[in-house]
């Protein structure tokens, strides 16, 4: 296996298309693909994944997660969102690197669903999670070209009309606020979960739920033993734990 850029997103596809959805309930099956790359392709390919989400780091992209997670996004949404439209391939992120309104024309092309565009485990690419991918990462800041605070609802509807048609109906949009913050979610399997609940994890124990950062999306910052983590919840990995 070689290391160019080409290599990198051949790869990118094989993973995709061989690990079903979501991706983070099979973070596994990425961990063995990526461990059995080598040392030095692991690096280089690191470096890759380093450029490219620095690169989605962009405040039409920002607002364009926004707008479909219906709320402004915080560091760890808007990172997991990042992750994703890498995860899609190449097409898609140098589309969204020029336009991301073309996010609309390729997901109905391509058939990408936009219900849940949010990837945490791919953060094991980069040279942190390569070493330990059990230490969540600690994501840099915004560039200091932009600041998500000189946004606002009306520059989106007029920095991305198309999909503010879609979603700017169901945006929520609090000035100078953080970003609105869910106190429970409704997750399939394991009824009305809440700030404060506690869930047992297969692989990472006993957790207490502290905040969802998505409103009404299944994301959830849990507080285990040992750290918090960001996390998709899923009937397949988490259950709940009764007191």
């Amino acid at each position: 296996m070689s290391n160019t850029m080409d290599d990198f997103w051949a790869f990118i596809d094989v993973q995709r298309a061989s690990i079903p959805e979501p991706v983070d309930s099979h973070e596994s099956l990425l961990r063995s693909a990526h461990d059995g790359l080598g040392g030095g392709i692991a690096l280089q390919y690191s470096k890759y994944y380093a450029d490219l989400f620095e690169s989605l780091n962009k405040i039409e992209i920002w607002e364009a997660c926004s707008l479909i997670a219906g709320a402004p996004c915080g560091d760890d949404s808007f990172s997991y969102f990042r992750n994703w439209v890498i995860w899609q391939g190449e097409e898609v992120t140098s589309a969204m690197l020029l336009d991301p309104e073309t996010l609309l024309d390729l997901a109905r092309a391509k058939k990408i669903s936009l219900s849940d565009p949010f990837v945490e485990s791919l953060s094991m690419l980069s040279v942190h999670g390569a070493r330990d991918a059990n230490i969540p990462l600690s994501q840099t800041d915004f560039m200091e070209e932009w600041n998500w605070q000189e946004s606002s609802a009306e520059k989106i509807s007029q920095r991305l009309p198309r999909l503010w048609a879609v979603y700017g109906g169901s945006f929520s949009w609090e000035p100078q606020q953080r970003p609105p913050v869910s106190h429970e979610v409704a997750v399939d399997g394991l009824g009305i979960l809440k700030v404060g609940d506690s869930v047992n994890h297969k692989s990472y124990g006993a957790g207490t739920i502290v905040t969802f950062p998505i409103p009404g999306s299944p994301v959830a910052l849990i507080r285990f033993a040992d750290a918090e983590r960001g996390m998709h919840i899923d009937a397949k990995l988490f259950s709940r734990i009764s007191l």
